[in-house]
């Protein structure tokens, strides 16, 4: 079950077989994304559901999730890099399973393309991986319209 808990991610860790650098980044990637997103949730503006899932985060599993991720509280901006073959995708493809599982069961709220962004350096790899490349993510080269000089 895809509950937000250290046990819960272990244990996926542990059924994916991954080897100890796959886990690492498995763990960091989700620790990161369940910190913001209880970060910016706002107990105010939302549903009782909400308010109870976060208090329960609060209380239980900030703590465990900011060890697992490390002591930086930035936006987590990651570059996985690894001679092919090495399970890049797989690791990136468990992390949007166990938040696709985890946003529709425990949180009822949709799970969609920019919930987690990936991006890939090629068109092949970016849509391997369900993502976009980093050019169109960034829109760099974009092509413009001419406008015309004015006299």
């Amino acid at each position: 079950e895809a509950n937000g808990t250290i046990k819960s991610i272990q244990e996926w860790a542990r059924a994916a077989n991954l080897d100890p650098s796959q886990k690492r980044a498995f763990e960091v990637i989700l620790a990161s994304f369940l910190l913001t997103f209880f970060a910016d949730l706002d107990p105010e503006n939302t549903h009782n559901q909400y308010s109870a899932w976060h208090n329960s985060f609060q209380q239980t599993s900030k703590n465990n999730l900011q060890q697992l991720k490390g002591d930086r509280n930035e936006q987590l901006i990651c570059l996985l890099h690894r001679q092919g073959g090495s399970g890049k995708s797989n690791i990136i493809n468990l992390v949007k399973l166990y938040m696709k599982e985890y946003c529709k069961t425990g949180l009822c709220i949709p799970f969609d393309h920019q919930t987690i962004v990936v991006t890939a350096m090629s068109g092949v790899a970016a849509t391997l991986l369900g993502g976009k490349t980093v050019h169109k993510t960034c829109h760099i080269n974009k092509w413009t319209e001419d406008v015309p000089d004015e006299d």
